[in-house]
């Protein structure tokens, strides 16, 4: 589904990603995991095409589409859909447009909508019930007329992977979406994350709750200044000394 050599995002003389290499296979869940400050966030901006890598390729798809630079949003048209460390909604807005906000590189109205009105109504009626669907997947429905802003930070977390859905993803990037969440919430996001997996869409996420990448994952990277120090099974990763030591600051 998606392949990295050699990717590497430096900021001056600061090497936030070096050289990683890594590869996310299509229908499993790819946990890439590190002490803050590994470089995790920074490879993730890399993949959607927030940052330009400093150098290495990426690339996507059956075909093996060369996706290395490619702008934000025309990866999101390509099929690569995320959400962030810290939630970006519109707290003003309702849950549902919110989400609608997600529908919009695949709407079809554009220029041709301010000519004929109909057209764009159709079309803002498909985005609606298919921004409901999406709610209703994620275990939202009964929320989408509340603003966004006013849910706990667990669910505006659920609106944010609902809105990520809405562009059809084949590949989905989930930064920490674990954070800020208590035991049963992270329980039911880990149901979520299988539910998403089974429903023919790749997950790679980011996470810092143990419990959680060792629930949901079927392999692992493991990031430590922005190198890539380790890989494997969940189990195989848990044990690792090198990752012992990134985690705690001592050898086994």
């Amino acid at each position: 589904m998606l392949k990295l050599e050699g990717v590497s995002k430096h900021f001056g003389g600061i090497k936030a990603v070096n050289r990683v290499d890594c590869a996310i296979e299509e229908g499993g869940i790819t946990a890439v995991i590190g002490p803050n400050g590994a470089g995790k966030t920074t490879l993730f901006n890399a993949i959607s095409g927030i940052y330009p890598p400093t150098e290495g390729s990426i690339r996507f798809g059956d075909e093996g589409f060369d996706i290395t630079g490619v702008p934000a949003h025309r990866i999101a048209r390509m099929g690569i859909s995320r959400t962030f460390q810290t939630t970006r909604l519109f707290a003003n807005l309702t849950v549902l447009d919110n989400v609608k906000i997600g529908f919009h590189p695949r709407t079809r109205a554009g220029f041709m909508g301010a000519i004929l009105p109909l057209l764009a109504a159709r079309e803002e009626r498909e985005i609606r019930l298919a921004g409901l669907k999406c709610l209703d997947f994620v275990g939202l429905a009964d929320e989408a007329c509340k603003p966004a802003g006013g849910l706990a930070y667990g669910r505006q977390r659920l609106v944010e992977i609902a809105r990520a859905l809405a562009g059809s993803p084949r590949l989905l990037l989930l930064d920490e979406p674990a954070a800020g969440m208590n035991p049963s919430e992270s329980e039911r996001l880990m149901d979520l994350i299988r539910k998403i997996r089974f429903s023919d869409v790749t997950v790679a996420l980011i996470e810092h709750d143990m419990r959680v990448v060792m629930g949901v994952s079927d392999y692992v990277y493991v990031l430590d200044h922005g190198e890539k120090i380790c890989e494997g099974a969940p189990a195989e990763v848990g044990l690792d000394p090198r990752v012992i030591e990134a985690y705690l600051g001592c050898g086994s």
